[in-house]
């Protein structure tokens, strides 16, 4: 990331938009990594603090209790009240806040854990090859093909053959589309089926998003939104030539 919060955590602000499967999917990831890697990560208490102005107690009492039921907590205590006025953590605030919560979720060393994951990788047969570049990608008779220059003066530049290639680039995934495989930013969208003479793309769509009414798309570069009904992006897709599987990700071996 270009911007880590370094925090392992399942995204508290996430249960007001009601994304209670993404909360818990978060979560479930947060004990895993606590109980893989206790040495690279570690607890961490906050503290929200009842100031006029900001969302009722009932409320925030609510989040946090439904938050703790989406957690298989295992080391982290549950969320409690806390009295400001005589704990450590109300001293800098000011006078008139003297009621809060504290809840727990998870701190890292983000760079550290990229090492381990990348150790842990080698240890199961994938090969690490550290400051080398994609500099271009193309798919040849069912396999990919990608160019990689390593270091910067670009020596020893050579062509690896995959089965499948994930663009995990974060940040820089639009600028990576664009150099590597010559993907405009905002083209990879369901409406770019209609340029897949070959039929080479395989649909898989959420079940939980097409229960909805209206899907909104938009590019990467968020320039414009496009909205269709989900009924019609459907028929879309038969037109084109699709029958897309749809999938409840929550249960991924079921399918609709």
């Amino acid at each position: 990331s270009s911007a880590s919060t370094k925090l392992i955590h399942g995204g508290l602000r996430y249960l007001e938009h009601y994304h209670f499967r993404l909360v818990r999917e978060s979560l479930a990831e947060r004990e895993i990594l606590l109980r893989l890697a206790p040495h690279a990560i570690r607890p961490l208490r906050f503290i929200l603090p009842l100031g006029p102005g900001g969302r009722p107690a009932w409320l925030i009492r609510l989040g946090l209790m439904v938050y703790d039921s989406l957690s298989r907590r295992v080391t982290l205590p549950g969320h409690s009240t806390i009295d400001l006025a005589r704990h450590p953590a109300g001293a800098p605030l000011v006078a008139g806040i003297s009621r809060g919560f504290a809840y727990s979720d998870c701190r890292v060393d983000d760079s550290r854990l990229v090492v381990l994951n990348a150790l842990s990788a080698a240890e199961h047969g994938a090969r690490i090859l550290t400051r080398t570049q994609v500099t271009a990608a193309e798919e040849v008779g069912g396999l990919w093909s990608a160019r990689l220059v390593p270091g910067r003066d670009g020596a020893g530049e050579r062509w690896v053959r995959a089965r499948i290639l994930v663009n995990a680039t974060g940040p820089w995934v639009a600028r990576f589309q664009e150099d590597a495989l010559g993907v405009a930013p905002g083209a990879v969208t369901p409406f770019a089926l209609i340029n897949d003479a070959g039929r080479r793309v395989k649909v898989v769509l959420d079940k939980e998003m097409m229960a909805l009414d209206l899907l909104n798309y938009h590019p990467l570069t968020n320039e414009a939104t496009t909205t269709i009904a989900t009924k019609d992006l459907l028929r879309f897709m038969a037109a084109t030539g699709y029958d897309p599987e749809i999938v409840d990700f929550a249960f991924p071996d079921e399918v609709a």
